[in-house]
């Protein structure tokens, strides 16, 4: 099942010249394969394990997570 989260991503611009560039956090969508996920924990974000190794840090909390996987949604 695909599941819609939003995964943060880290946004770079410059500013200008004196002050350098500045970061920001932006949540863009993803889609994720559930069964593709190994494990999750929570840490402010979600972060999911991938049984390819990756990690996303993702919005939504565990339950939420979980929730969507047993509801089809």
């Amino acid at each position: 099942m695909l599941l819609k989260l939003k995964e943060k991503t880290i946004i770079s611009k410059q500013v200008d010249s004196i002050i350098g560039w500045e970061d920001s956090t932006v949540y863009e969508p993803i889609w994720i394969n559930s069964d593709h996920i190994e494990s999750m924990s929570f840490a402010g974000l979600t972060i999911l394990r991938m049984t390819s190794g990756q990690k996303h840090e993702v919005q939504s909390t565990p339950e939420e997570i979980v929730e969507m996987m047993t509801n089809g949604k």
